[in-house]
C-alpha cells in the first residue's frame, strides 16, 4: 500500500494511467478515477476506448465526491451536512445573536462565514477539531484527520473567541437535525483503520487541493494504493529522473500558518507560475513521512 506520483505532460500522464488500469487483474474490483472536470473525464473516457475498443467498469468521479463516497460506505449511518443546510445552520445562528442590522445582512454575514468555515475546514482542520472535540455531540472526539504539523492557531485578534462560538452553534444545530461535516466523517470512519482494502484510486490532473483532501488521500493509502498524476510544470524545480523515472523531491520551504513558501532557485516570475504545484508537492512530502511512520511509502515517477 501507498502513494505514487506521476510527473508527465498530458499524454504522458494518460499514458501511466492506462498501464495502472491494465494492470488491474480484479474484474469486480472497478479502478477508481478522480478528475477535476468532465471534459477531463470524456478525454480519458475517449482515450481509453481508442486504447481498449471500450471504456468500461471504471468508475469517474470528482475528488471530494469521490472520497466521500469511500468514506460513506464504512458509514452509510453518518448523513453529511450540504452547503445549503449549513449556511441555513449559520443564519439561525446569527439570529440567535442578533448579529446583523436586519434579515438581508444576516443572509449575507451567514454566506460569508460558510466559505470562511470551510476554507478552515480545508485548511486548519486541526483548528477547527479541537473546536469540534468539544461538543459531546461531535463523532469521534478524540480522533484527529490532519496529518500535518503546522501551525495553525488564530490569535484573538482575529476574532477567535466570536468565531469559535458561531461555529460550535452552528454544528450544534447540524447535530440537532442528525447532520455533520466531512471531518467528522473522516475521523468517524479513517481513524482505527475501518477502511477495508479495496480498488486503486487515481487522482487525475488536480493541480490544487487542500490540506484536508491530501490528509483523506494519504490516510487512504494506508488501506489501498493510490496514484496521483501531476501535469510537469516544473522543469529544474525538481530532480531528474533516473533510470528508472524514480525522482526523489527534496524540497524546502518557509512556513508559517497558512502561509508556506518553497525555496526553489527559479527567478520570481517563474515561482509564480509554479507557486501553487510546488506546494503541492511540499504537502505531499510531508504525507511521505506520515506514511513511512505507518509502514508505507511514497515513491515520485517522471515520464517522458
Amino acid at each position: 500500500m501507498g502513494v505514487r506520483i506521476h510527473f508527465s505532460d498530458l499524454p504522458g500522464l494518460s499514458d501511466a494511467l492506462l498501464t495502472a488500469l491494465e494492470s488491474q487483474t480484479d474484474p469486480f474490483l472497478a479502478p477508481h478515477v478522480l478528475v477535476p472536470n468532465r471534459n477531463l473525464r470524456r478525454w480519458l473516457q475517449m482515450q481509453i476506448a481508442a486504447r481498449n475498443g471500450i471504456a468500461a467498469n471504471i468508475k469517474f468521479e470528482y475528488l471530494e465526491q469521490g472520497l466521500v463516497g469511500i468514506l460513506r460506505n464504512v458509514a452509510p449511518h453518518v448523513q453529511l451536512a450540504d452547503p445549503a443546510s449549513i449556511q441555513w445552520s449559520l443564519l439561525r445562528s446569527l439570529e440567535a445573536t442578533r448579529e446583523g442590522s436586519d434579515s438581508i445582512d444576516q443572509f449575507r454575514k451567514a454566506s460569508r462565514y460558510s466559505y470562511l468555515f470551510r476554507d478552515y475546514e480545508y485548511h486548519r482542520n486541526r483548528t477547527v477539531r479541537q473546536w469540534q472535540a468539544e461538543l459531546e455531540s461531535t463523532l469521534a472526539p478524540s480522533a484527529n484527520l490532519d496529518i500535518f504539523d503546522f501551525d495553525e492557531r488564530v490569535s484573538e485578534s482575529e476574532g477567535h473567541s466570536w468565531q469559535k462560538s458561531l461555529y460550535q452553534a452552528m454544528l450544534s444545530i447540524l447535530h440537532e437535525r442528525g447532520m455533520h461535516t466531512l471531518t467528522e466523517l473522516g475521523c468517524a470512519t479513517l481513524e482505527g483503520e475501518r477502511i477495508p482494502a479495496g480498488a486503486e484510486l487515481h487522482i487525475f490532473g488536480l493541480s490544487r487541493m487542500s490540506r484536508l483532501h491530501i490528509s483523506i488521500l494519504f490516510r487512504l493509502a494506508l488501506q489501498r494504493d493510490v496514484h496521483i498524476y501531476l501535469f510537469d510544470v516544473f522543469g529544474p524545480s525538481i530532480p531528474s529522473a533516473d533510470a528508472d523515472g524514480e525522482i526523489h523531491p527534496a524540497l524546502k520551504a518557509v512556513t508559517e500558518r497558512d502561509y508556506i513558501h518553497i525555496e526553489a532557485n527559479i527567478p520570481d516570475a517563474e515561482y509564480s507560475f509554479q507557486k501553487d504545484g510546488l506546494e503541492l508537492i511540499y504537502l505531499f512530502q510531508k504525507g511521505a513521512e506520515f506514511l513511512n511512520n505507518h509502514g508505507a511509502e511514497a515513491r515520485w515517477f517522471r515520464h517522458r
